[in-house]
């Protein structure tokens, strides 16, 4: 019995000790062990002719061997210790381990009862809160994106309303539930309109449900010289993938109007494309400041490297651009960018909306880059109390930091920050409980969180 303890235990000593006998380069002191379950891009060179098989992820260490992932083709193979050579680190640097759930996996038993107790939440508030449209609107919509009847039935007699406002604000809500088909001939009504406030209402829900017959109004509103009817439209016509409008979202972009460059930025990370990525290498050198920033985070969000490149050795090194290209880099488990979110997070802050909204953002960022400890500072925002401010300004903080934070929740998508939504969720203001349903039921709800995400980036 005693050697068969032995000899099992000798069988988990070996993998390391196997390992450890190839070298590692491209990165200092670096080992197989340190690498193993990161995204690290890695190239295995054999004894063999000194072959070498590039872009690998290490995901296993075993007895006799390693096992790799080929991230493009989701192909697996394993080597042998005694037929590597050594282990090259490419882009000389490690990756951080990503804290994410697989998308499509099932909710646990206790996530769903979290998920349904949201819901139940969210059923709450539209049964109490008869006086308050916009609240009631918005229960109705968590509640409609789960099939609940009288949800759908409410906003459905909305959207049929001879008030154009009411109807538009219906259908937003319809599209976040999960319909896909709004009334042609009130897009066209509101668009039409004199109202401008009316007219960007129809241009954001016009760009959610990519209603074909809005775009020659939006290829005339996004021409306008104020941002309040440019910006809906620029976002609105990526959304319908509207090439026409290109050359003047890189006008809008590299413009004197701060609000209308912002929106332009969104709407060209939203179009994508060859030719979007083509134009941007031609506009980055000749731009500066902000401007040239914009630039590199488009680049940036649509997978390009130089973008990314440029993300990490030049606005990295910015003071003014650090936290920002931080928040940016982080998710991709940058350590120079974690460290300077790390850093930022461990100073003292005076509480005020601005602030907790970086922070959130900040918190967020590293979450996604694999930084568990990064969830106190969430939390610790859901716990501020007010105690000195009397109503309605406390509640207006409450809701405020609620929303905030449901929001970095939503960005993230992991599901393990369903839980700390919970003391929002019985919160005694009903939109702090609707933002904590929200972010609990889009968890939860992979189609319901994308379209949330779109209307949080509509403009």
């Amino acid at each position: 019995m005693q050697k068969n303890i032995v000899f099992l235990l000798a069988l988990v000593i070996a993998a390391p000790a196997l390992s450890q006998n190839i070298p590692v380069t491209g990165v200092d002191a670096a080992t197989l062990e340190d690498i193993v379950g990161t995204p690290t891009l890695v190239t295995i060179v054999l004894k063999a002719r000194d072959a070498e098989d590039p872009n690998l992820q290490i995901t296993e260490l075993n007895e006799h061997h390693l096992t790799v992932l080929h991230p493009d083709t989701g192909d697996r193979y394993a080597y042998m210790y005694e037929d590597v050579k050594e282990v090259r680190v490419q882009g000389d640097r490690i990756e951080a381990r990503p804290f994410r759930p697989v998308v499509d996996r099932a909710l646990t038993p206790s996530q769903q009862q979290l998920m349904n107790r949201a819901v139940n939440e969210a059923a709450d508030v539209f049964g109490r809160e008869a006086r308050n449209q916009p609240v009631r609107m918005d229960a109705a919509m968590i509640i409609a994106s789960q099939d609940i009847e009288n949800g759908l039935q409410y906003l459905h007699g909305l959207a049929r309303q001879d008030e154009i406002e009411l109807a538009l604000g219906a259908y937003y809500r319809l599209y976040i539930s999960g319909e896909d088909q709004v009334s042609a001939d009130l897009i066209e009504r509101a668009l039409g309109s004199g109202d401008r406030r009316m007219r960007a209402s129809a241009a954001r829900v016009a760009g959610l449900y990519r209603e074909p017959t809005a775009e020659p109004y939006l290829l005339r509103m996004v021409r306008d010289r104020a941002a309040d009817l440019s910006a809906p439209s620029a976002i609105a016509l990526a959304r319908m993938g509207s090439r026409e409008a290109v050359p003047i979202l890189l006008d809008m972009l590299t413009g004197l109007n701060e609000d209308k460059a912002i929106a332009a930025a969104q709407a060209l990370k939203i179009m994508g494309g060859d030719d979007v990525i083509r134009s941007l290498h031609r506009m980055v050198d000749d731009q500066t400041g902000l401007s040239r920033y914009r630039i590199i985070t488009i680049l940036f969000e649509l997978g390009d490297a130089e973008g990314e490149r440029l993300m990490r050795e030049e606005a990295l090194e910015i003071p003014t651009l650090r936290l920002e290209a931080a928040i940016r880099l982080a998710p991709r488990g940058d350590l120079e960018a974690m460290q300077v979110l790390r850093d930022r997070l461990a100073q003292r802050y005076d509480i005020q909306m601005d602030i907790i909204r970086l922070r959130a953002r900040a918190a967020g960022a590293l979450i996604e880059g694999g930084d568990r400890a990064a969830v106190a500072h969430l939390q610790e925002m859901l716990r501020l109390d007010f105690p000195d401010l009397s109503e309605p300004a406390a509640g207006n903080w409450v809701k405020g930091i609620a929303a905030i934070v449901s929001n970095v929740v939503l960005d993230t998508n992991v599901r393990g920050l369903m839980d700390i939504m919970q003391p929002a969720l019985v919160s005694r203001y009903p939109e702090a409980r609707l933002s904590a349903a929200t972010a609990i039921v889009g968890l939860g709800d992979p189609v319901f969180r994308e379209r949330m995400l779109e209307h949080l980036h509509a403009g």
